[in-house]
């Protein structure tokens, strides 16, 4: 779990109750969810802000053995 710069809003990986994992977004304020993208994952781990907030790294698989950033 990681805020971004500002502190405002945490990026995890959760897992789906289909045994998917998937990326959300929760206001550290107001505790709204969103989940960010479409795509399911079969594993999301190191989910990181870049520095400025714009995006996000994260390292996944999508049914493949080896993991990518």
């Amino acid at each position: 779990m990681r805020h971004t710069p500002d502190g405002k809003t945490i990026a995890i990986g959760a897992s789906t109750a289909g045994g998917r994992d998937e990326i959300l977004t929760v206001g550290v304020a107001d505790g709204v969810v969103s989940r960010i993208g479409d795509r399911d994952w079969a594993e999301v781990s190191n989910v990181v802000w870049l520095a400025d907030g714009s995006g996000l790294v994260m390292v996944g698989r999508d049914g493949g053995r080896k993991n990518q950033i």
